[in-house]
Formats: structure tokens, C-alpha cells, sequence
């Protein structure tokens, strides 16, 4: 295979003909990463010597600088010359070995792959009002992201490609609404101002992204781009934006719907009304109050008397508000709240009993069992979708006076029934659901209230931090942290627990920040993961 016998780029007296061989010095990496390295180097065909040696061409370390590399090594293998051999040999980062295993070859060594001599100076602290210093990493789990980007211009063009491929459907389409996405998010997560395709030349998530890189381009260049102006004049987007913002429809029904000629809200109410969902018929019946976005002063008024009535029934109760307002949103298009008790069980009988003393402020129920339990172990360590009891409601908010609220679709809309659902952290499907119940009145009554949605989900405390995260989002840094454990520590991650895969075995968070710790992973708190 070429990786064993890959050409080497010139380094000391080493002769460019000798086969490349790395060394992986185990400082900083978690046992069970270490062999999962060592494993996939030697299954995609590189050369990896287990002792220290004058063979060995590429010394590969997450350590921070040459000097500590060479003071651990003098400590695992002091029988080996070991200032020589790394004088011989490229001392490079763990991003060199991700980038080899990418390629399939012992690709040519750049300067920001190889470990600097001498302590590592410490970044310089930025002033308050700026966002800390930009880490290009393959993972977004792996950055800060925060609530506001000063590039929104470009990441805003980017999401509307990506919910453009999205409602287009498809594996195809699918791939390329990633893409976007990956690519938005790290624009979003880059703090300076983008003046040049310089500055996004060398981002992990663009590399390869010839379209993407097309539209910032125009953006710099012209100030608006072609394609992004006549999506958002396109009449079938603009259709599927407003059947998509029906409560219960995803891209999926909404393509049949255009595809029978309808093209309002109307045209829906007029021919398929008899065979719409429950759910469905709410939504339109509700479209305006729930397509408007829902405040944090609204959120937590909803959270008070959620909080309130829980702790009522179950004293010790936890009831968290998770979503883009844990990160820090201001609005959002829901409210999910996350119930547990520090007892392992005792949250198991308070949803029925919590829906009902709510009744007053429900509209509509859908309420889903807990089906952890009984899911093959398969599916438990392999699905992104959780098994929690849940309810999925529309909740009556009483109208302060002074409340003013816009209409508008949240960019973050989660479908209920596309096959692909735009967040791993919170697919829902229609399919087995229970029929539902409804409550309340038609939007068309003058009424003193705003309907809302909210979902309640009750976690057992053992897999509480595993839930929180899931559930706290954002759906792109959930995808990445799944996507980082899976493929760089060989475990699986989802909102029930982390599966150890190489020695077949659970790991035990109590909060979220153990969770990191396993992964071997620098936490990032709630509002850093808005990518």
C-alpha cells in the first residue's frame, strides 16, 4: 500500500528512500484512543513501530512542544538515543496522523503539522468585547462557538443552501445540507472578520468546499450572491418554508403537497384537511402563534409553571430548560424541558400526573413511552434517536400586555417526520406515536392567550448528563461530538450514555464535563456550542 512505502519528505541525514514509519508517544492520549490509533494506522497499511528506533520516520504527540516529547520519551525509553532520533525525524501534531489516515499516505509534513522547540508561548488575552482565539479543528465539539459571529452574513447565506438541499431531499441533498453546515459552523465559531479568501483558505471545513468557498467569495466580492437572492425568491422555496412551519410536517409531506398543486395554507386547509394528523390540523389551526418566535420571557414563564407543579407532585424534582436558550438564545421556536429526580425511578410515574394538572394550559398531548428498555442493544449504542417518556405539546401562555412578538420560521425548526432529521439530539418521528389529545380553541378566536410549543422529557438521573447534552444542542455540535467519539476514541455517544467499544463496557458521567473528560475533550459550556 502506498502509506508504507509513502515517499518522506527530507529531514536530517534520513534518506528519502527509507519506507516512512511512525511512532505514537503515548503522553496525553487515553489508552483506548492509543489503540484505536494504532489499529486503524495498521488496517489502512502504515507502518507503526510499537518500540522507539532509528526506523522510525514520523514521531507523532499531543504534546504541546519538541522539548516535552523528548523529555517523555527519554522517561518510556531510556536505552534509546531518543535526541538523536527525533533530530532525524518529524516531531508532528495528532492533526498530521487525522490528516495521513484521510488520505491513505504519509502525506508532506507543513509547518503547522511539526511541535516547536522551546515552551510554548501563551496566547495573547483578547479584550472582553472579543471572542477567544479561533482552534481549527477537524470537530466542532472541538471549538468555541458563540451565540453571535461577526461573519453572520456568510454563515446566514450557507444555512439557506443548506435548508434549501434539505427541503430538496435525498441522499445527495442530504450530503450537500452538511456540508453547508459544517461549513457555516465554522465560519461562525472564526472570531475576526472575513476580508479574503485568505482567511478561510485553510479551514478544516472548507478545504474541499469549491461551492461554498464560490458563494463567500461573491458575498466579499459583490456584497449579495446570485444563487443565495433567487433561492429566496424561488416560489417553491418560499412554499416549502411556510409547510414546513406547520407543526407535524417535514420537507417530506410538504414536497407531496406542492407536488398536488397546493400552494397556501388554504389550498391545505381546503383539500386535506380530513386526512391531515391531529398534530397537523393543530399546526395550521395555530400557525401564526406557533411560527412566531417564542421569547426567553416567555420560555421562562412556561418554566415557572412547569417547575412549579412538578415540584408539587414530586418534591426533589429537577426541571431544566434545555435548547438555544441554555446557549444563550434570546428566542426560539420551542421550549424543552428536561425532568428528573436525583432518586433513580422516581421520575417514571410524573408525567401522567404533571399533563394532568396542566390541563388547563394544554392544547394538545402527544405522549410517548419509554421504549429504552426494550430497544436491542444494536440499537441502544447505535441510534441517534433516544428512547425517553416524552410529551410533545402546545401549551396556552397567558398574553402579558406589554408582550410583543413578530411572525417568523426559526431557522432551527426541527421536521417530525423527515426521514433525515435536520438534529441527531432530537429525532422525532411521527410513527409511532399515540393518536393525541386535544384541547383549547381555534387561533381565529379572540383569545388573551399565545399557543407555544413544549416538549417534556423525563430522563433516570444515571443518564441525565448524557440527556442534557443531547437535548441541550446545538444539533451541529451534537452531530460533531458523536462523530469525534465514534471515530477518534472507537466509542458511541448518545443522549441515553458513552459505550466503550473496545472493552465492550458503559461509561458513568453524573455531569457533563465527565462526559468531556472521557473523550479526552476541553469542556466547552453550553453557549460556546452554538455551531
Amino acid at each position: 500500500m502506498a502509506a508504507a512505502g509513502g515517499k518522506l519528505p527530507s529531514s536530517g541525514s534520513r534518506s528519502s528512500k527509507d519506507p516512512a514509519v511512525m511512532f505514537i508517544v503515548g503522553s496525553k492520549i487515553q489508552k483506548v484512543r492509543l489503540i484505536h490509533m494504532k489499529k486503524s494506522a495498521n488496517k489502512k497499511g502504515f507502518l507503526v513501530d510499537e518500540t522507539l528506533s532509528e526506523k522510525v520516520t514520523h514521531i507523532i504527540s499531543e504534546l504541546e512542544t519538541q522539548d516535552q516529547v523528548v523529555k517523555s520519551l527519554k522517561k518510556s525509553h531510556p536505552s534509546s538515543d531518543v535526541e538523536k532520533i527525533c533530530g532525524q525525524c518529524h516531531v508532528v501534531t495528532l492533526e498530521y496522523f487525522t490528516s495521513c489516515m484521510e488520505e491513505g499516505i504519509f502525506v508532506e509534513v507543513c509547518d503547522h503539522h511539526r511541535l516547536k522547540t522551546g515552551k510554548r508561548v501563551a496566547p495573547i488575552m483578547q479584550s472582553k468585547t472579543e471572542e477567544n482565539p479561533y482552534e481549527n479543528a477537524k470537530y466542532c465539539c472541538q471549538r468555541i462557538t458563540p451565540l453571535h459571529s461577526v461573519n453572520k452574513k456568510f454563515s446566514d447565506a450557507l444555512e439557506l443552501l443548506e435548508k434549501h438541499a434539505d427541503f430538496l431531499g435525498g441522499d445527495n441533498n442530504l450530503g450537500r445540507a452538511l456540508a453547508f453546515r459544517k461549513a457555516s459552523a465554522a465560519l461562525r465559531a472564526y472570531p475576526k472578520q472575513i476580508k479574503s479568501m485568505g482567511d478561510v483558505e485553510d479551514l478544516y471545513d472548507l478545504k474541499g468546499g469549491k461551492h461554498c468557498k464560490r458563494i463567500i467569495q461573491e458575498l466579499l466580492e459583490d456584497g449579495f450572491s446570485t444563487e443565495v437572492e433567487n433561492i429566496q425568491g424561488d416560489e417553491w422555496f418560499e412554499v416549502m418554508q411556510a409547510f414546513t412551519g406547520i407543526f407535524g410536517c417535514g420537507p417530506a409531506t410538504a414536497r407531496k403537497w406542492y407536488d398536488l398543486g397546493h400552494r397556501t395554507l388554504d389550498d391545505i386547509r381546503r383539500s386535506e384537511y380530513s386526512n391531515l394528523s391531529i398534530e397537523q390540523r393543530k399546526g395550521l389551526e395555530h400557525f401564526t402563534d406557533l411560527n412566531t418566535p417564542v421569547t426567553r420571557r416567555e420560555a421562562e414563564k412556561i418554566h415557572s409553571i412547569v417547575k412549579t407543579e412538578a415540584e408539587r407532585i414530586l418534591p426533589g424534582v429537577t426541571v431544566i430548560m434545555t435548547g438555544g436558550f441554555i446557549r444563550g438564545k434570546d428566542s426560539g421556536h420551542d421550549v424543552d424541558f428536561l425532568i428528573s429526580h436525583p432518586e433513580e425511578g422516581r421520575e417514571e410515574e410524573l408525567l401522567a400526573q404533571l399533563l394532568q394538572n396542566l390541563r388547563a394550559h394544554l392544547i394538545y398531548t402527544d405522549v410517548q413511552r419509554n421504549t429504552y428498555g426494550e430497544a436491542p442493544i444494536s440499537v441502544k449504542r447505535q441510534s441517534v434517536m433516544d428512547h425517553f417518556e416524552r410529551c410533545f405539546s402546545i401549551f396556552k401562555l397567558p398574553k402579558d400586555e406589554d408582550v410583543v412578538t413578530t411572525s417568523g420560521i426559526d431557522e432551527e425548526r426541527i421536521h417530525a417526520d423527515e426521514e433525515e432529521p435536520s438534529s441527531p439530539c432530537k429525532k422525532l418521528k411521527t410513527s409511532g406515536r399515540s393518536s393525541g389529545s386535544t384541547h383549547g380553541t381555534s387561533e381565529n378566536e379572540s383569545k388573551s392567550w399565545i399557543a407555544r410549543r413544549v416538549d417534556f422529557v423525563m430522563t433516570p438521573a444515571s443518564q441525565h448528563a448524557f440527556a442534557l447534552m443531547g437535548w441541550t444542542g446545538s444539533r451541529m455540535f451534537c452531530r460533531s461530538i458523536r462523530d469525534y467519539a465514534n471515530k477518534e476514541m472507537n466509542m458511541i455517544l448518545t443522549s441515553h450514555g458513552l459505550f466503550d467499544k473496545v472493552n465492550n463496557c458503559s461509561l458513568e458521567a453524573k455531569t457533563e464535563r465527565e462526559i468531556f473528560q472521557h473523550l479526552n475533550l476541553t469542556y466547552r459550556e453550553p453557549h460556546e456550542r452554538n455551531c
